[in-house]
């Protein structure tokens, strides 16, 4: 099973939890700052996925951080607990990106990736969320990458869905009916 399928069984099963109590968006809030409280001690991933630290250390460090930075919720600790005993801290990061991907699917949200050869600025951000979220039904929340390969235009992935409106796809619609006709 990979990485980012154990995450989301974890994280799907503390958002059951946290939703059954009313509490999902207090977790998933507790959860973020978890994720800067990561981000800003590099050290501590690399402290968790090292194979040399035992179990047991990992899961005192991550405990002694996190109640050190904040006071932490039931359903946080249980997780912590349980991805301790299981030496599966390392993940904690697939986690919280899943915890909150789950959270947003809850509130009827769907993530979409846009990717385009230069940076678009706010105002087109927002205008491909809303063509995105006439097209889908759904609220679109967008986030943005650059890759410099395109030669322009935008591909925005919406889940499993692809919608391809760089430029290298339609000169190759182009071709592709050039060459049917002739």
């Amino acid at each position: 099973m990979s990485v980012k399928t154990v995450a989301r069984q974890y994280a799907h099963a503390l958002f059951a939890v946290a939703a059954r109590s009313q509490r999902a968006d207090a977790v998933g809030h507790e959860l973020s700052q978890l994720a800067d409280l990561l981000a800003s001690q590099p050290d501590l991933p690399k402290a968790l996925a090292s194979g040399a630290v035992p179990r047991q250390a990992k899961r005192a460090l991550i405990l002694a951080v996190v109640e050190n930075a904040a006071p932490v919720t039931e359903e946080v600790r249980r997780l912590l607990d349980l991805l301790g005993e299981n030496d599966r801290l390392a993940i904690i990061g697939d986690v919280i990106t899943a915890y909150q991907a789950r959270a947003l699917e809850a509130a009827g949200v769907i993530n979409a990736e846009l990717v385009t050869a230069f940076p678009l600025d706010a105002g087109r951000q927002d205008a491909l969320a809303k063509a995105l979220s006439h097209a889908t039904g759904q609220q679109v929340e967008v986030t943005g990458r650059v890759d410099p390969s395109m030669i322009g235009g935008v591909v925005a992935k919406v889940g499993s869905v692809v919608y391809d409106g760089s430029v290298s796809r339609q000169l190759e619609r182009m071709r592709q009916r050039l060459s049917a006709e002739g």
